[in-house]
């Protein structure tokens, strides 16, 4: 009479009918010398222990904070799809600033997609190299009788969370997304819906503004 063998990953049963099956039993599995906190991770061929690395880390590629009052004149009110009307990046004397120029690079405020027209101010962000992309905005903005509703867009639409700036946090509500940008996508801040009327700060208050985007 000839019985069956049952085995899992090369283990057979014991006298219990129990099969143990470690890790390093499973045929593409490749474990060397593991240590605290490394992972398994896909080499391509197996999976190897290693150190994590990849999408958690970030390089910062696009930092701007205002130091210094940004003079403007009358701000006006934002309508919804309008980009927020940011303090620039080349503005040495008043941001502090990082920008790496090969991965980003700043669009000057255009009254077609913001509330004017000012090459001190920047509209939007060009990406420069593809990948996927981290990105936080305190908002400058500033309401009244109401407030809007502001949301991070790419080329290909919304993403990240919706935040909702009211007049009793009249400004630096956070808005956080993250992106897999193309080439050449551009990246804003997008007023998606309205609630009474809102618009830029002044001078003093726009200091409450920054903005960052990070390569992940």
């Amino acid at each position: 009479m000839s019985h069956n063998k049952i085995s899992v990953g090369s283990q057979s049963p014991d006298s219990s009918g129990d099969i143990s099956v470690a890790l390093t039993n499973l045929s593409d599995v490749s474990i060397s010398a593991p240590s605290a906190n490394q992972v398994l991770q896909y080499s391509g061929s197996s999976f190897v222990n290693s150190v994590l690395s990849g999408p958690l880390d970030l390089t910062g590629v696009f930092t701007v904070f205002q130091k210094t009052s940004a003079v403007y004149s009358s701000s006006g009110s934002y309508d919804v799809n309008d980009y927020l009307f940011l303090s620039r990046d080349t503005q040495g004397s008043r941001n502090n600033a990082y920008v790496d120029s090969s991965v980003v690079s700043s669009n000057p405020a255009t009254s077609s997609n913001t509330i004017k027209s000012n090459d001190k101010f920047f509209e939007s962000v060009d990406i420069l190299e593809a990948g996927t992309y981290l990105c936080i905005c305190s908002v400058p903005l500033k309401s009244t009788d109401g407030g809007d509703v502001v949301r991070w867009h790419s080329n290909t639409g919304a993403f990240g969370a919706s935040t909702d700036v009211h007049y009793t946090n009249r400004t630096s509500g956070l808005v956080v997304g993250i992106v897999t940008a193309s080439l050449n996508d551009v990246l804003r801040v997008v007023v998606e819906t309205e609630n009474g009327s809102a618009s830029a700060t002044g001078a003093t208050q726009n200091k409450s503004f920054s903005f960052h985007i990070f390569k992940l």
